[in-house]
């Protein structure tokens, strides 16, 4: 089979315009989503520029006081409130349309419009791409999520341990302590709906049939939170194998802006088409966060059913 080559453009014509040099001609575009925009879904805001969350502890219980003293006392209630770091987030995704290069470039019968669309949507997929890594980010979070093995006192062995200690953390989200959050000491439970466990597609991978099917029943039984299972494969690979158990309510995400605009240069007969977007995602450590480290256990999985290639191997 012949091997393409990335060397002959349109302009060649320009050369060898008597002969017809394209016989057929494909022009794709890149698609691209944001496939955690669904579970951590963006809030749009207007005025203003900071975001402050706070969460009220339950009242204690108190003894009680037949003669009324205690009720004076002073019982102002237990307050924890985060603002958002200020890192509004402001990108332009720009690119430049030349049409009558298009046109050039093109084979008699074909549409510059259709080309020139898929040039503009390049913006639209870009910025698609760029939001949904930001939000991934937490994936990556150092010293943020509380380490499970602390709490449950045990690390997983197997990938059946891995799916045993996430359904142990998804309970201890439901239950009522105050050792799982981290930004405040308040004692919470964690409602069922809000939990969410998101898997590296690298542990997914490296799960049987049986494993795997037994991961997809704890979530139809309500026994594991929503499995949202996220591709790690360009991170670094100390993050491939880490699990985070969370409230989802973690995530914060609000939009100020996003617009699309032009700029046009006549003279030179091309346009700039921007899309704007602003946007604040951060973590709010008042709510349960827990991070389920399974690297033991599918380091141990690929042993036996792989050979590690040495660097430079």
């Amino acid at each position: 089979m012949e091997k393409g080559t990335i060397a002959f453009t349109a302009k060649m014509n320009e050369y060898m315009n008597e002969v017809v040099k394209l016989c057929s001609q494909y022009i794709y575009s890149l698609q691209s989503s944001n496939p955690l925009d669904e579970y951590f879904p963006v809030e749009q805001v207007t005025n203003g520029r900071d975001v402050e969350i706070s969460v009220i502890a339950k009242a204690e219980a108190q003894a009680f006081d037949k003669t009324g003293t205690n009720i004076w006392q002073d019982h102002a209630p237990e307050i924890a409130t985060e603002w958002n770091p200020d890192a509004w987030d402001e990108k332009q995704f720009i690119v430049t349309l030349r049409t009558d290069d298009i046109r050039d470039a093109m084979m008699t019968g074909k549409s510059p419009e259709e080309t020139a669309a898929k040039i503009i949507d390049t913006i639209t997929q870009g910025c698609e791409n760029y939001r949904y890594k930001k939000v991934r980010e937490i994936m990556t979070l150092e010293g943020f999520f509380k380490d499970y093995a602390t709490i449950g006192k045990y690390t997983a062995k197997t990938l059946s341990g891995v799916l045993y200690i996430c359904k142990d953390a998804y309970n201890h989200l439901k239950a009522s302590n105050s050792d799982s959050t981290p930004g405040t000491t308040i004692e919470m439970e964690t409602p069922a709906a809000d939990i969410y466990t998101l898997i590296p597609t690298k542990v997914i991978d490296l799960l049987d049939t049986v494993e795997l099917s037994n991961l997809y029943n704890l979530e139809k039984a309500n026994l594991i939170g929503k499995i949202i299972p996220v591709n790690v494969d360009d991170l670094d690979p100390k993050y491939w194998y880490k699990i985070k158990v969370m409230d989802r309510k973690v995530v914060r995400r609000y939009r100020r802006e996003y617009d699309y605009s032009e700029d046009r240069n006549n003279t030179g007969r091309f346009s700039q088409q921007i899309l704007y977007n602003d946007e604040l995602n951060f973590a709010c450590g008042l709510f349960k966060a827990v991070e389920v480290d399974a690297t033991a256990a599918c380091e141990a999985k690929l042993a036996e059913i792989a050979t590690k290639i040495a660097p430079g191997g």
